[in-house]
């Protein structure tokens, strides 16, 4: 996956990152989770779930949907949008 193409979905956990994992490629979403130090000192937990850009909003409502808190949405390299 190109660089310019991924965003990151950060969530509170790495058990709450396992679960969007899991939730979005049974949906057919590919999403892969990443550790990020940047988002760790941000956000308090450097876990985050990583999608294609152009899916990123959408996966954001899909694992809300499932319950799961969705702390931020950040391009590549984990600088705000």
């Amino acid at each position: 996956m190109n660089p310019m193409e991924k965003s990151i979905i950060v969530v509170k956990s790495i058990t709450y990152a396992m679960r969007a994992q899991q939730i979005l490629n049974n949906l057919g979403i590919s999403a892969y989770i990443e550790r990020d130090i940047g988002a760790a000192s941000k956000y308090g937990c450097g876990y985050s779930v990583r999608v294609k850009t152009s899916e990123a909003q959408r996966a954001a409502e899909i694992i809300k949907a499932y319950g799961i808190r969705v702390v931020d949405i950040l391009p590549a390299g984990g600088a705000p949008a």
